[in-house]
């Protein structure tokens, strides 16, 4: 349990100063962060998507707050600004976080929804921190890592904008480029909203952009400007596609301080939450912002930085955060449109995630889970389970990653492709393996993209087999599957369409279909075009020259990684033994390469 004192805060209404002198508010306190104040005794407070609701909502009391904040040993500063200037709907707007939620009863007895934060989880990242202590400060603004604040509007939009402004924090951190994404993007062409009509400004969390970042990218600004209210998709071409993701927190990351760090010393600035409905958050102005009410994070926001000796209440350190309310917020704080939050304040660090690696977005993605992961497992016979999912290319390219879900921290996994697939009259199996086999762990809770280490060549029409074992360490339920069970979104059997190529086994051999729920289990291609002659590896227009010989050798003997092109027997397996031989051949016109 978390035992936090909060104070309530309830904004007085202008009256006529004829009638203020009869009436005078009474600002009453409790054991709780947030000031109440209110026109005669203190009334009771109601609550609704964690805000602080009042009929009778007036106009910001910069004044009476401030002094309340001083009042409890608090030493940041409040001022009117953008956001205090809204209406009371319009402010309530703003929060828009709404995290993935448990069901209220049992799906079936082969699905289960996640723990946010396995234990094992807990000890391996404790672990890691005795291990490599973050340094006492950091400051990705200073370093020229993060991109100008942007202003969501009166739109519950901030997980959009705190996804946006990682991912351009990421490619800015990698590439000194300053991109400018869209979020109305991301708003209008995620699932929910085209399959279901869903208006993003009423919220979402970060496993809804992740999964539209993974599957499609991100595109630029310019494509397709920010209106604050739901339109329509454009389609835009995206520039940048996430491969990697990773989940750094559950429902108690306000207390994994070094966690956060390690994750932004690691990726650079990372995507969390915070509780927002605090008058003193409105209307924070400068300092180092303090609130310690129990209430649920309901705001999205990037944490770019830290700094361990600022002083408050409850200690020293806090976050430096970039918020997406416009730069008249905080206009005298470490940066404007930015903060400094206290460590464990507001919940703040509760459900951070990570973006890990991303990539061009040129090449083609398979995929049947068009939800992505949501919290769901399939499994219950034990650890280990086999998940399988088959797909048909439309033209000739070469796979070069397999993608899936980690449900689980610690994971081992297992890769393989195949062929042929084989049904009975009650279950499947697969032959003919393409390429080589590949083993491996993974050690947090998110997305990955495996690099095949033998890229595997397809053919236009001709279908091929994912198979992937995964094994976890605390969870008999290891397959990552496309559902959720969740009030505020549109029904999942009205968004997912199930592919009827999913596949689960206990043991690798036999394999059933999953009936309803596909396997968050992906694949990634590229064009297998090659515009020079085959052997012509030095695209000089004579096949099987000299140097081409001396190219084949070198990529056969393992000096680099070869490429397509030096499969000359089509056997999918680059620069091997056969290849070699037939390059030899060639380079003496024995045999002519076709």
């Amino acid at each position: 349990m978390r035992k936090r004192l909060s104070l309530i805060v309830i904004l007085i209404s202008f009256v006529p100063f004829s009638v203020l002198a009869a009436t005078m508010p009474t600002i009453a306190f409790e054991q709780s962060n947030t000031i109440m104040v209110t026109a005669g005794p203190a009334k009771e407070m109601t609550h609704r998507n964690n805000t602080h609701e009042h009929e009778n909502v007036i106009p910001y009391q910069r004044k009476g707050i401030q002094q309340l904040i001083y009042d409890r040993g608090y030493n940041y500063t409040v001022a009117e600004n953008r956001v205090t200037q809204l209406s009371y709907e319009d402010r309530k707007a703003l929060c828009g976080y709404k995290p993935i939620t448990a069901p209220e009863e049992n799906v079936s007895e082969n699905v289960m929804f996640f723990s946010c934060l396995p234990k094992a989880k807990k000890a391996k990242l404790k672990a890691v921190e005795a291990e490599s202590q973050p340094s006492s400060s950091y400051d990705a603004m200073a370093l020229g890592y993060v991109t100008p604040v942007k202003n969501q509007g009166a739109c519950g939009s901030c997980w959009l904008f705190a996804a946006t402004a990682e991912f351009e924090s990421m490619t800015l951190k990698n590439e000194g480029v300053e991109f400018d994404f869209s979020e109305q993007e991301l708003g209008d062409c995620n699932i929910w909203s085209t399959a279901g009509g869903y208006d993003f400004c009423d919220g979402g969390n970060a496993f809804m952009t992740a999964n539209y970042f993974t599957k499609h990218g991100s595109a630029t600004e310019t494509c397709h400007p920010y209106a604050a209210t739901q339109k329509t998709c454009y389609n835009c071409a995206a520039l940048k596609t996430v491969n990697n993701w990773r989940m750094i927190t559950g429902a108690e990351g306000e207390s994994q301080i070094d966690t956060i760090k390690n994750a932004i010393q690691n990726y650079g600035p990372v995507y969390s939450t915070i509780y927002a409905s605090d008058p003193g958050f409105r209307g924070y102005s400068g300092g180092v912002y303090e609130y310690w009410g129990p209430e649920a994070v309901n705001h999205a926001i990037e944490i770019i930085g830290w700094d361990d000796t600022l002083p408050h209440t409850h200690g020293t350190g806090a976050w430096l955060v970039k918020n997406s309310w416009g730069t008249s917020w905080g206009a005298s704080g470490p940066y404007p449109g930015c903060a400094w939050v206290a460590y464990g304040a507001a919940n703040i660090g509760d459900y951070t995630t990570a973006i890990a690696s991303y990539e061009d977005s040129e090449g083609v993605i398979f995929y049947h889970d068009e939800c992505g992961w949501m919290g769901y497992q399939y499994g219950g016979w034990g650890p280990t389970a086999y998940g399988a999912v088959r797909f048909t290319p439309l033209q000739d390219l070469t796979l070069t990653a397999v993608d899936f879900w980690a449900v689980d921290s610690n994971m081992e996994y297992e890769l393989k492709i195949f062929d042929t697939f084989n049904a009975d009259s009650s279950s499947y199996s697969f032959s003919v393996q393409r390429g080589t086999t590949q083993t491996g762990t993974i050690d947090e809770i998110g997305y990955y993209s495996i690099l095949l280490d033998t890229p595997v060549q397809l053919v236009s029409e001709n279908d091929f087999i994912v198979q992937v074992r995964l094994t976890s360490t605390e969870s008999d339920y290891p397959l990552p599957i496309d559902y959720y069970d969740t009030s505020w979104l549109p029904a999942w059997s009205e968004i997912a369409t199930f592919s009827g190529e999913s596949y689960y086994s206990a043991d690798g051999s036999q394999f059933y279909s999953t009936s309803f729920y596909d396997i968050g289990i992906r694949a990634r291609a590229v064009n297998a075009t090659n515009p020079c002659n085959k052997g012509d590896f030095n695209c000089n227009g004579i096949s099987a020259d000299a140097d081409d010989l001396a190219m084949m050798v070198d990529a056969a003997v393992g000096k680099y990684v070869p490429e397509q092109k030096y499969d000359l027997n089509n056997n999918c397996i680059f620069a091997d033994v056969s290849d070699l031989e037939m390059m030899k051949d060639a380079s003496e016109d024995k045999i002519e390469l076709m």
